[in-house]
């Protein structure tokens, strides 16, 4: 991942656990974890995509899933949208 602005790995990550429920521990979500094993429906999708907005005073296209698959890539999308 590039550096593009200060927002990290462990803040994403901390938002992701805010909003779903997961059974898996903080130190298994990683940059290269596809977001298809940690939504289970559209609708976490949806309230995770309204999270990450707000912690992050940023604007998510509603399909952000389609084309961006792992956490890293969306910390990288959220960097680049803020700068």
């Amino acid at each position: 991942m590039t550096d593009l602005c200060d927002i990290e790995i462990e803040q994403v990550r901390e938002v992701i656990f805010e909003e779903l429920d997961l059974i898996v521990s903080r130190n298994e979500v990683v940059l290269d974890t596809l977001w298809s094993s940690l939504t289970t429906n559209s609708l976490e999708c949806v309230l995770l995509i309204m999270a990450l907005e707000e912690r992050f005073s940023a604007i998510l296209p509603d399909d952000i899933f389609e084309y961006v698959l792992t956490v890293g890539e969306m910390t990288e999308f959220i960097c680049a949208s803020l700068s």
